[in-house]
């Protein structure tokens, strides 16, 4: 969730979805707004036109990445979840350039739908949009605090948190926007950074990435517990200026977060005790292909990053399985896991980085971590 101005709309080169072992890398990132138009676009249900592997199998350290081109064991099912999935269009350029959307973070699912945010609509005032949209139907928040980064939080009477950047404060939202109640907005008397990401783990808390991407009021970058009420905020990693925590997920159990370091090209994890506290320091994950950003984790610990590089796959132990490029000048940004069932992997990306935004999705064998 790199936040920078935005360069001049580039098209969208057709997509082709190509498993590879080795991942390169790119360039930045920002934005505009434009008008609103209208579009309406359908969410999937549970489609599954991947090639699986056999349910049970699992990617760790024991079962190492089969080098590209090399056989199967005959009958072996192939480990890799990437292994066979083809990316399509959620949201074309086209579709998203008709309802006026110029930039895309902070995809969710939650209450049935897939969310975005768009920080910089309308002067930089920020829209939350929801999907599908109907006719002229607005975006679902305008503004929307500048808002970056969503979560959802489902203990909570079904509510959205929001991390916004104008000016940069936690808060809550219903999912139709009629309401906001800040969550904080201060930590060591100052405001924070620039809060980016967020994820909600049942009873331990809620965990922000404050990266300085738009704001520097803290001499380091974080990352926060949010608990109790009224909330405390705890900081459960601490960074250099230029380090950029940035993605961050769960998994299954909620005993690890996976923190995406976009300034050192790697994924730390950081172990959660029952209560929520941290338990020792981050330690590194993964090693990844340029600015790892929006990260996502199924429920067999296989954990999914963002990179200039495409969509990256980690074991639970961290062994790379390997990346799916996009087409062109596409590079992911944000990721989450949706539909009822929660087989389906939502990407937002730009051209570069930059430029003209889309909603591609995948079919996966294994659910997601809600």
């Amino acid at each position: 969730m790199k936040l920078r101005a935005l360069s001049a709309l580039l098209p969208l080169v057709p997509l082709a979805a190509l498993v590879t072992f080795n991942a390169c890398s790119s360039d930045p990132e920002g934005t505009t707004d434009g008008g609103t138009s209208e579009v309406d676009s359908s969410i999937p249900g549970d489609p599954d036109g991947s090639t699986p592997a056999a349910d049970g199998a699992t990617g760790d350290s024991s079962n190492p990445p089969i080098p590209d081109g090399a056989p199967l064991p005959d009958g072996a099912p192939d480990p890799n979840p990437l292994a066979g999935v083809t990316v399509a269009d959620h949201l074309t350029v086209n579709e998203m350039q008709q309802m006026g959307a110029n930039y895309i973070d902070g995809l969710m699912w939650g209450d049935g739908a897939l969310f975005f945010t768009d920080p910089f609509a309308e002067g930089a005032t920020g829209h939350i949009w929801r999907l599908p949209r109907v006719g002229n139907a607005p975006a679902t928040v305008r503004p929307s605090g500048k808002a970056v980064g969503l979560c959802f939080d489902a203990a909570n009477g079904g509510s959205m948190v929001v991390t916004e950047t104008g000016p940069s404060a936690i808060a809550r939202r219903k999912p139709d926007g009629t309401t906001r109640e800040e969550i904080v907005s201060m930590v060591n008397a100052l405001r924070f950074n620039s809060p980016n990401d967020c994820v909600v783990v049942a009873n331990k808390g809620t965990y922000i990435t404050d990266p300085n991407y738009l704001g520097d009021t803290q001499t380091k970058e974080r990352v926060y517990r949010l608990s109790g009420a009224p909330v405390t905020v705890v900081a459960i990693a601490e960074y250099d200026k230029g380090k950029h925590p940035n993605g961050i997920a769960t998994n299954a159990d909620g005993s690890a977060l996976f923190v995406s370091i976009s300034g050192d090209n790697e994924i730390v994890k950081i172990g959660l005790a029952a209560d929520g506290a941290a338990v020792g320091a981050p330690v590194l994950f993964a090693k990844t292909g340029a600015e790892p950003d929006g990260i996502a984790v199924d429920t067999e610990g296989n954990v999914f990053v963002a990179t200039k590089a495409g969509i990256e796959s980690y074991s639970s132990a961290g062994t790379k399985w390997g990346t799916l490029p996009l087409a062109g000048n596409q590079q992911a940004q944000s990721i989450t896991f949706g539909d009822a069932q929660g087989k389906t992997l939502f990407i937002g990306s730009m051209a570069n980085r930059t430029g003209t935004p889309v909603i591609y999705k995948m079919a996966m064998r294994i659910a997601g971590v809600p």
